[in-house]
């Protein structure tokens, strides 16, 4: 619930204040390849996950329970941010290999801290008992599953907003479904 709650938060902190940041970003010079088409997203502001990253900052280190794997993963969502921002800084786009490289590390470092916090285990809803998968198997299939979703979402340009939409969603209806199934006694038991 602190988890929905700092979410929420941090929506609405993005809402109001990044329209403000919007010009201190990059602006997008078009895509030329793509024709006419590409070219109508020039002189739109890029590089705003810095922004919104540097915005939730403080509320998610007002509302996690803070640990070194916890910390792991925060550092890991600015990396990744960071290199977003910076190709989109630089004056030559960097190339799809540099940016996959990049994205591969952050992915797998993210995979490490998430193992790290739960030791290797997992547990499935109404499943009784956890099983503990070793760490050359958790962490490049995780690493591969969080690049693939980090790609896909980033190369579907404009669904950013409903992505974000989608995880505010599934955080509010996963918070409700972690309380109820463990955090409720009477149903827990």
């Amino acid at each position: 619930l602190l988890l929905t709650a700092g979410t929420l938060l941090a929506a609405l902190a993005v809402l109001l204040l990044l329209p403000k940041l919007w010009r201190f970003s990059p602006h997008d010079h078009g895509k030329a390849i793509l024709g006419k088409d590409g070219m109508t997203s020039a002189g739109k502001p890029t590089g705003t996950g810095l922004w919104v990253t540097a915005l939730i900052l403080p509320i998610a280190l007002l509302v996690m329970p803070l640990s070194v794997p916890v910390l792991g993963m925060l550092l890991c969502l600015y990396m990744a941010m960071a290199f977003g921002y910076l190709d989109d800084r630089a004056d030559v786009p960097w190339g799809q290999l540099k940016k996959g490289l990049l994205d591969g590390v952050v992915c797998l470092g993210v995979a490490l801290f998430v193992w790290a916090a739960l030791e290797g285990r997992v547990w499935l809803p109404f499943v009784k008992g956890e099983w503990t998968i070793p760490w050359w198997i958790y962490i490049p299939s995780m690493g591969f599953l969080l690049f693939v979703v980090m790609n896909a979402t980033n190369c579907s340009d404009g669904v950013d907003g409903l992505a974000g939409s989608l995880v505010l969603i599934s955080l509010v209806a996963l918070a409700t479904f972690l309380y109820v199934v463990i955090g409720y006694r009477p149903m827990a038991e």
